[in-house]
């Protein structure tokens, strides 16, 4: 391949005789293709009939099946049709008997409401009568409580008034014994100093007489003492022997 030689800055250019060599290439490459078309086409076409007879031979199951399925649709339709035929005649029979049935129960409802209705406005009258007459008696009690009230009244006012004049009484008859209990409470510890004095002298000259004979105690004590002693020594004495 031949080439112009340039310099660094300036783009590089193939020859018109490298042109026609890759221009050469080109066509044979191309008669290659061309001649490899006739091979490609019969094997398209040798596949492309395969194909078909295998879509022929599937699609013919498949109408077969479908053909099938469809006989089968039809007697699960013709088989469902009757059943539901009948259980519309059934549903029929049972919404007569159930209509019946209501109107029946409607018509029972209607007289227990008619007789209710009739209780009801009986029980409303006996209701408002009663209603009267309680309000009556109501209205004679309230005045007769009022009355009660006023006399109760007037009965508290007079036990109060009596109350407090006893209670005056005896508050009166409290203050003058405590005046009296107060006198007599001063005298009697008046005279009760004057006995403490008394019975402090009495104590002091019995104390006094104590101690002269508080020798005498000791005495008597020493000889009891020693007659003790004796007593002890002859038993021992005699527990021993001795004696």
């Amino acid at each position: 391949m031949n080439a112009i030689i340039r310099e660094e800055y300036e783009a590089r250019v193939l020859t018109n005789e490298a042109i026609e060599v890759h221009l050469t290439y080109l066509r044979i490459g191309f008669d290659a293709v061309q001649a490899a078309l006739p091979v490609l086409r019969d094997k398209i076409d040798l596949v492309s009939a395969k194909v078909d007879s295998k879509i022929d031979a599937v699609n013919t199951s498949l109408t077969a099946q479908i053909r099938e399925t469809n006989g089968r649709i039809d007697a699960v339709n013709t088989s469902l049709t009757a059943h539901i035929r009948e259980t519309n005649g059934r549903i029929d029979a049972v919404s007569a008997s159930l209509t019946a049935q209501i109107r029946e129960t409607n018509d029972r409802i209607d007289g227990v409401n008619a007789s209710l209705t009739a209780q009801i406005r009986e029980t409303n009258d006996r209701i408002d009568a009663v209603s009267a007459s309680l309000t009556a008696k109501i209205d004679e009690a309230n005045k007769q409580r009022a009355a009660g009230d006023a006399a109760l009244g007037d009965r508290i006012d007079a036990v109060n008034t009596s109350l407090t004049a006893q209670i005056k009484e005896t508050n009166g008859r409290i203050d003058a014994l405590n005046t009296s209990l107060t006198a007599k409470i001063d005298e009697a510890n008046e005279q009760r100093a004057a006995g403490d004095a008394a019975l402090g002298g009495k104590i002091d000259k019995l104390t006094e007489k104590v101690l002269e004979n508080q020798g005498q105690f000791k005495a008597i004590l020493w000889v009891i003492s020693l007659a003790s002693v004796v007593a002890a020594s002859v038993s021992i004495a005699k527990t021993l022997g001795w004696i």
